[in-house]
């Protein structure tokens, strides 16, 4: 772990209060790589993907393996229940929970994540509300003119009740745009419009940011795997028993890689090998547009180009 030896090296000593976070696209080796660098630093390891948030699905969404979770402390996975809606602002606040504790307790706190924006909220906070892609937009109009009104306003009851106190049921306009903000930023307007300022203790800390970024040839060939990996473990079976849930249409884990697929395989509408492809196409695409994101918006103070195994350090 050539890797994690030179980074020791390089920040020795570590700055106070120093938080890592460890981003990059999915199966580009996050988990590997924060297990090592956690075990090398006696670190606290902070989920920062908002799927892995909840217990149900945790092989479609990655949780770590109950031999790493052994190894290192990991905090945040599996903390929500199916009711709550987990946003930016409420994962931020727990992320600073856990980060205060491991602190306390002379622990280096280390995130890790592929959901950008919330990392994003955690070390910046909420500023102005960012400008809707084009995409979002139709998606609305089109959402608008094939189920009406009345289904933007059952819609925002769970996403954005304290706006809804505010607007007119008949509000077109402004009811969309509520709808398109929580649709682009997973943040309702409401809180958007507070603009929580960044506390004391976010102000305090102090962030090294390490992005992974492997070659997208390595890349695709780690999602066919994992891919492939989850079914043999055990993720129908996960897919067959959220389905018993009767979640609604609009909750975060029915966006979850593999839960579409595997439901049109359960109920005979495809075959399962189609299915894999289709959650491995998917799975590709949100990696692309993870590695866009990070891109633009991350600024890392350190690049890994490879597709961290924790072995030879490649793929």
């Amino acid at each position: 772990m050539e890797l994690i030896k030179t980074l020791r090296e390089t920040l020795s000593p570590l700055p106070k209060n120093t938080v890592f976070v460890i981003a990059g696209p999915t199966a580009s080796g996050k988990s590997q790589f924060t297990l090592d660098l956690a075990a090398s630093l006696e670190g606290v390891i902070i989920n920062g993907d908002s799927l892995q948030l909840y217990r149900e699905l945790p092989l479609l969404t990655a949780h770590p393996s109950a031999v790493d979770l052994k190894k290192v402390s990991h905090k945040l996975y599996g903390t929500l229940d199916l009711e709550t809606r987990t946003t930016a602002p409420l994962w931020a606040d727990l992320a600073h929970t856990e980060i205060q504790k491991a602190q306390k307790r002379g622990k280096i706190p280390i995130i890790v994540g592929g959901t950008g924006f919330y990392l994003k909220v955690l070390m910046e906070g909420l500023n102005d509300i960012p400008k809707i892609p084009p995409e979002i937009r139709e998606k609305g109009r089109l959402l608008l003119q094939e189920k009406g009104l009345s289904f933007l306003w059952e819609d925002l009851k769970t996403k954005d009740p304290e706006t809804l106190l505010s607007l007119s049921p008949n509000d077109t306009q402004r009811l969309l745009r509520a709808w398109e903000i929580y649709e682009f930023t997973n943040i309702p307007l409401s809180l958007w419009q507070k603009k929580d300022i960044l506390s004391e203790t976010q102000k305090n800390l102090s962030f090294f940011k390490i992005l992974l970024k492997p070659p997208r040839d390595a890349l695709c060939k780690a999602i066919e795997h994992r891919t492939t990996a989850m079914i043999e473990k055990g993720a129908l079976k996960e897919v067959q028993n959220l389905l018993t849930q009767d979640l609604p249409a609009f909750h975060p884990l029915r966006k979850a890689v593999g839960v579409t697929e595997l439901q049109a395989h359960l109920e005979g509408d495809t075959s399962l090998e189609e299915a894999l492809l289709k959650m491995s196409i998917k799975t590709r695409q949100y990696a692309k547009r993870q590695t866009t994101w990070f891109a633009h918006q991350f600024n890392p103070d350190f690049i890994y180009p490879l597709l961290y195994d924790g072995t030879n350090e490649s793929s």
